[in-house]
Parts: C-alpha cells; sequence; structure tokens
C-alpha cells in the first residue's frame, strides 16, 4: 500500500509540474479567496454575539460547578435579594415540582460537592454542566440573581474558570485564522498577476513560481479547514450557551451533528476524490518524464 502511495504521489507531482496551466492555479487562489471572504462574515457575526453578557447564564452555572466559594455567595445573595414586584418579597428556596418538594439551597450546597474537581476535570465538568437539579436550581435563580455581582465575583477572581470565554477563543482563533488566510490569498493573487507567468508561453516562468508557492498553497487551504472547524466548535458552544440544556445541546452538536454527520461526510468525500484522482493517473497510464518531454516538444 505504502508504493502505490509514493506511486501515485509521484505521478501527481509529475503532472503538476509539466502540465500547469495558468489560469488552473488563478481558479485555486481566487476560489478560496471567495470562500474565505464568505466565511468570515459568520466568524465577526460570532465573535460580536460571544461576549459574557448574552452568556451570562452559562457563565453562573459553569462557576456553580468549578467554584465551591461561589455556591455560598450565590445562596447569601438570593437572601438578600429582593424579588417581589410589587410587595417586599425574598426568594423562597423550596419549589413544588411536580408533586415533589425541590430544595434549591440543598442543592447548591450540599449536592454540588461531588463536582468539587470540575475546575480541573473536564469530564466532572461535563457531568456537573449536565446534572438536571442544578440546571433546575439554575433556571429558578437566574431571572433574580443579580448579574451584575456574578460579574463582580469574577473581575475579584481573574483565575476562575469561564465558559463564555472558551466560546470567545474559538470565534477569535477563527476569525484570526480567516483574515490571514484572505490576506494570504490576496498576497499570492497578486505575486501571479505580477509574475512572468502569463506572458511566458514555454510555462518555464510558472513552473518556477508553482515550484515556490505550491506549499504556501496548500497550508492556505489547510488554514482554511481549520478555521472551519473552530467556526463550528465555537458556533455549537454559543449555541449550547444560548440553552437552559447546556449538556444536552451540546452533545447533540458535537457528537451527533459533528462526529456523527460531518466528519463521516468529509471523509468519505475526501477518499472519494483521492480515489478518482488516482484513477485518473493509473488510467493515463503516462509516467513524469514522458509528460515533461510532451510538454517540452
Amino acid at each position: 500500500m505504502p508504493i502505490f502511495i509514493k506511486k501515485i504521489a509521484r505521478r501527481a507531482l509529475g503532472a503538476v509540474e509539466s502540465n500547469q496551466d495558468y489560469d488552473s492555479i488563478d481558479a485555486l487562489i481566487t476560489n478560496i479567496g471567495v470562500i474565505y471572504a464568505l466565511t468570515i462574515g459568520f466568524a465577526i457575526a460570532l465573535q460580536f454575539v460571544v461576549s459574557g453578557r448574552p452568556n451570562a447564564d452559562v457563565d453562573f452555572m459553569s462557576l456553580l460547578c468549578t467554584e465551591p466559594e461561589f455556591r455560598p455567595f450565590v445562596i447569601d445573595t438570593m437572601a438578600e435579594e429582593e424579588v417581589g414586584k410589587i410587595s417586599h418579597e425574598t426568594f423562597n428556596f423550596t419549589v413544588v415540582l411536580g408533586g415533589v418538594v425541590f430544595d434549591v439551597r440543598k442543592t447548591i450546597l450540599v449536592d454540588l460537592d461531588k463536582y468539587d474537581d470540575a475546575g480541573t476535570d473536564f469530564n466532572q465538568w461535563f457531568d456537573c454542566m449536565g446534572d438536571r437539579n442544578l440546571n433546575a436550581a439554575t433556571e429558578l435563580m437566574i431571572a433574580d440573581f443579580p448579574m451584575e455581582m456574578m460579574r463582580a465575583y469574577i473581575l475579584q477572581h481573574p483565575s476562575v474558570f469561564i465558559e463564555s470565554e472558551q466560546q470567545q477563543w474559538y470565534a477569535t482563533m477563527s476569525q484570526s485564522l480567516l483574515f490571514a488566510g484572505l490576506i494570504s490569498s490576496l498576497l499570492f493573487s497578486v505575486s501571479l498577476t505580477i509574475s512572468a507567468a502569463r506572458l511566458d508561453e514555454t510555462k518555464k516562468a510558472l513552473r518556477a513560481w508553482t515550484s515556490v508557492m505550491a506549499i504556501p498553497l496548500f497550508l492556505n487551504y489547510v488554514v482554511l479547514t481549520l478555521a472551519l472547524i473552530l467556526l463550528f466548535i465555537g458556533s455549537a458552544r454559543f449555541l449550547a450557551g444560548t440553552s437552559p440544556y447546556y449538556a444536552r445541546t451540546i452533545w447533540e452538536t458535537r457528537t451527533v451533528a459533528f462526529y456523527h454527520v460531518a466528519v463521516p461526510v468529509i471523509c468519505i468525500c475526501g477518499l472519494v476524490g483521492l480515489f478518482a484522482a488516482a484513477l485518473s493517473f493509473i488510467r493515463r497510464g503516462e509516467q513524469p518524464e514522458k509528460l515533461r518531454s510532451d510538454n517540452e516538444v
């Protein structure tokens, strides 16, 4: 199998070197530039919406998982918070849900103790974010909890884990790669345009240009692929962050949509494309040396 792959690779490189066409290479650069330009709008939009304020709910629940000291802080704050619309009324920590008494205070101060290592253990953090009792307690408190108190707590504890920052990281990295790839595509296009490749009928100038730029062009496509993956992850985490069912939503977007749908489709299409390219060289049956000699003639 490795010998077969090497043989196909040698034939492909020989064909590229011998049958280079100016318009084809220009189309490769233009196509990826257009894709960059179209995609970067989505990355910029995601960058604007993944700030801490729209994602305050998921940050609140994440802090309850990762910061044991934040839990009594929340309970003390809610105990003093005025929640009545007309008369004086404080938050009621016990509610009846489906005939069962649900104690918010017990859930936060006692039941979450099993997740004390969630700040350093991702699996434990994910389990905590999917804890149905925590989800219910968060949903009951979130409307009345003063979010400026949470933000003040975060500012006083800069080392705490903030879920919205992870979303911002994915969005920022994707946007940076897309900007870099777009500008690189422009520079590649300018380089090809001002070169002697268009005017040289012998294609020697084009072969010289390609010998230098083939790897950068390939890496530009790699950068685009990486940027799209980061954009998908950032979008999935943002969608989960705006949902009251974080763990369920992130499982559906990451596990089902990405691993069970996107990855298999990408792999199948990639393998089919490689097989088609390999089959074309096998059927053609020409060696790189023969291709070069024919081109020179």
